[in-house]
């Protein structure tokens, strides 16, 4: 499946998973004025793809009421 969406969103498909999310590819603008964290020299970058994610409706509802996260399984919790 990750591969199937991995090709999809190489191809410039949006990747779609009924009742869990989309997957899509954003293009993000270039800049002039970036910085290399590592040295702190200005540096340009060009425009460029970036994959993004939007939840589905099922998705949000099974995890809205999530309230802590349990640091042992990742697993939420529910304090009701």
């Amino acid at each position: 499946v990750l591969e199937i969406i991995k090709q999809g969103l190489m191809d410039g498909q949006v990747v779609e998973l009924r009742g869990f999310g989309t997957f899509e590819i954003r293009l993000r603008k270039g800049r002039q004025k970036a910085r290399n964290p590592k040295t702190g020299a200005t540096v340009s970058v060009s425009s460029h793809g970036v994959a993004a994610f939007r939840p589905g409706k099922e998705l949000k509802k099974g995890v809205w009421n999530i309230t802590t996260i349990n640091a042992e399984s990742g697993v939420g919790g529910d304090e009701t």
